[in-house]
């Protein structure tokens, strides 16, 4: 799992959003169990949630044709952030 703290300039993949970061660890656990390369991103400045990513593009169409696929395993509220 890595741990981002910092905008970086990516698009992510986020298959989850937990105003807990507890919450967001567990579930970064267990997709990485399931040999899953996470993200856990850390909430932006003035935000709450902590972001779990799956996957990380240059840009956002990348990103995004990843998203519309991914949603059939984690489901239609896979969504692509900047950061």
């Amino acid at each position: 799992i890595t741990s981002i703290n910092a905008p970086r300039g990516y698009y992510y993949v986020i298959v989850g959003s937990f105003i807990d970061d507890d919450l967001a660890s567990d579930y970064a656990h267990r997709l990485a169990q399931k040999g899953i390369q996470v993200m856990l991103i850390a909430p932006p400045q003035g935000q709450y949630c902590f972001r779990v990513a799956i996957e990380q593009e240059d840009t956002f169409r990348n990103a995004y044709e990843k998203a519309e696929t991914l949603k059939a395993v984690y489901g239609t509220d896979t969504w692509v952030m900047k950061y």
